[in-house]
């Protein structure tokens, strides 16, 4: 309700402005007395010009406070989100690259001649094991290591459509 009326006041004082502006211009090249100025202007703009009380005055102010904290406070959200998703974005970028980079890494090592397989996927050494059992286990590291590989690529494709997003 308050804010129509500061829209219809902003809109007479903006016609008030435009009409002082108009008046002036015609009095800087013809000589008028400023009393017919104001007469003028009262004519034109079929305004009186009553005094708003003071508790409509002190309300107006209140109002103007608040909406000004109001704004303060959404530009404060909308700054940490921005934050927020700036730095997501940020991390899942470096996660992607990390796993690319870790991907290529580890299919150089699973593509020599002997491939190197982490400390974390070697079959442990039981002593006195069967060559045939050794041979097993080494190959069911490879596959776990070929599992890693196409884990670390699912993770990379996942961070680089978020940061992409």
């Amino acid at each position: 309700m308050e804010t129509t009326e500061f829209k219809e006041l902003s809109s007479k004082l903006i016609l008030i402005h435009e009409d002082l502006r108009e008046l002036i211009n015609i009095s800087k090249t013809q000589k008028i007395d400023e009393t017919k100025i104001i007469e003028t202007l009262k004519r034109e703009l079929k305004i009186s010009f009553n005094i708003v009380d003071e508790q409509q005055a002190v309300n107006s102010q209140e109002l103007l406070i608040n909406s000004s904290q109001d704004i303060n406070n959404v530009r404060k959200s909308i700054i940490s989100l921005w934050k927020r998703k700036l730095n997501e974005r940020k991390q899942n970028f470096w996660n992607f690259l990390k796993s690319q980079n870790t991907v290529i890494i580890y299919e150089t090592w699973l593509g020599k001649e002997m491939p190197v397989i982490p400390r974390k996927l070697r079959p442990k050494t039981i002593p006195g094991e069967h060559t045939d059992d050794i041979n097993i286990r080494h190959e069911n590291a490879i596959r776990n290591f070929e599992v890693e590989i196409k884990l670390l690529k699912n993770k990379a494709n996942r961070y680089e459509h978020n940061y992409k997003k």
